[in-house]
């Protein structure tokens, strides 16, 4: 059995402050900002765990004023609860702090700094910080994937709109890698966050960057996730999960139109059904469901009679891919070029361009031939040219894909999720445009009945 260690701060909130682990009734306590010796972590009673928690890990620090709770469940906390640049910079202080007081730091905490300082969090932006108080981005987590997204105000500007898709991705980039070490924790892989350290949490971000298909769907596998996997596995994973999950929808159908139907015990129930609604709807459900760093809108467009699906989904760009990465060889840090940046950038893409093809495939066998077309949001060809007119309109449009409306979000089994009631906003909201018939029409994930969502390409 495992757990947390939580308690009130000094605005009343309930703040994330430790873990611990229960075998055969002993108790170990984990990432506690404190450093305390083994024999007052490992192999505790029930009552010698219960008051060290409280005195170490709460009334010890609360009078010293150092109620700082460890390493990601505190980034999540404020995330979760504060404006996204004053948590990002809070939370940096709290470890700066918690270091100054000679307490323990997460290397996930160290890593987290080195990707919010890359992306230009850390320092002033003028398109976006705070203006009376208020911040133009707000920060949501879809109900599906679990991935962090920004919305904004129309008025911001294309240059800090790019900005802020950066530190969007480096914050899921960030949340991937925490998952990562959370699923370790759970079935008893190595590293954890306790022990891991900031070269090891950049080698995992590099390695899901590499082969994203390792953790592009839940749910994970029982055992622990090697990041050595191939992606021929990983993609073999994916394709049978489309499977279960088109069965899945079939069922339900099939169970709804038997109800629709008041079937008599005389009648057998009618078959799963097979066919371009459930096709659509899966492999809708799908696309939503990916947990990637970057955020892609995506269409498709299925014909199941010829065998056919063509999809189209945007690039994540050069300036998006990370600024530099660890050495192993040397153990030190090298930044990337721009040209290193293109190929990582183009490996990324071509690589989730093939997750969606598996899908694809996966969702019916009578799929025979897939067709990905990529496109670029044209947001670092629009700031690199300076050309007035596109960024204009390349900032009413980014301004109408924002304004969406918003949800609650589900309830979370992660630290990263949203939590203590907190309220994030939900994509799946988002209003469906019905227009003319279409033989082959587009259908988006953004739609929850692609039926519904149908439009034509103008």
């Amino acid at each position: 059995m495992q757990g947390g260690i939580v308690g009130r701060d000094v605005f009343g909130q309930m703040t994330w402050l430790a873990s611990w682990l229960k075998r055969g009734n002993r108790y170990t306590l984990e990432q506690m900002r404190y450093r305390l010796p083994e024999k007052l972590r490992l192999n505790l009673e029930y009552r010698d765990a219960m008051a060290i928690a409280f005195f170490a890990t709460y009334m010890l620090p609360q009078i010293g004023g150092q109620l700082i709770g460890f390493g990601a469940g505190n980034i999540f906390r404020r995330l979760n609860r504060e404006a996204p640049l004053g948590a990002i910079r809070r939370s940096v202080r709290d470890s700066l702090k918690a270091r100054t007081h000679g307490l323990r730091v997460s290397g996930l905490e160290d890593y987290f700094a080195d990707l919010m300082r890359e992306s230009g969090a850390l320092k002033p932006s003028a398109g976006l910080e705070a203006v009376h108080g208020a911040e133009p981005l707000h920060l949501y987590t879809s109900s599906y994937s679990g991935a962090y997204f920004f919305t904004w105000d129309d008025s911001l500007n294309l240059a800090p709109a790019l900005e802020a898709l950066n530190i969007e991705g480096n914050l899921n980039r960030f949340a991937s890698v925490s998952v990562w070490l959370e699923h370790n924790a759970h079935t008893g892989a190595l590293p954890i966050e306790d022990t891991v350290t900031r070269a090891q949490a950049a080698q995992i971000d590099h390695a899901l960057l590499e082969n994203p298909a390792l953790m592009a769907l839940k749910p994970l596998p029982k055992q622990g996730i090697d990041l050595g996997e191939s992606s021929s596995v990983s993609l073999s994973r994916m394709i049978e999960m489309a499977g279960r999950s088109a069965d899945r929808i079939a069922a339900n159908a099939t169970q709804g139109a038997d109800a629709a139907k008041k079937v008599s015990s005389t009648d057998t129930p009618s078959a799963a059904p097979r066919g371009e609604w459930v096709y659509r709807q899966a492999l809708s459900t799908l696309l939503r469901e990916i947990r990637v760093p970057y955020r892609f809108d995506t269409e498709f467009r299925s014909n199941l009679e010829l065998g056919n699906v063509a999809v189209s989904f945007t690039t994540a760009g050069r300036t998006m891919m990370p600024a530099s990465r660890y050495d192993t060889q040397r153990h030190t840090w090298v930044a990337l070029s721009d040209d290193e940046r293109m190929v990582m950038s183009q490996r990324y893409n071509l690589r989730v361009g093939l997750m969606i093809a598996a899908l694809c495939f996966g969702v019916d066998d009578s799929v025979q031939n897939v067709s990905i077309r990529i496109d670029s949001m044209g947001l670092e060809e629009a700031v690199e040219q300076q050309d007035s007119a596109i960024s204009k309109l390349m900032a009413q449009a980014l301004g109408a894909f924002e304004r969406m409306p918003s949800g609650e979000a589900r309830p979370g089994g992660s630290k990263a999720d949203p939590k203590d009631g907190d309220i994030h906003g939900d994509p799946s909201q988002a209003s469906a445009v019905a227009a003319g018939h279409d033989p082959m029409p587009f259908a988006s994930p953004s739609v929850q009945n692609p039926e519904e969502g149908r439009r034509a390409i103008p």
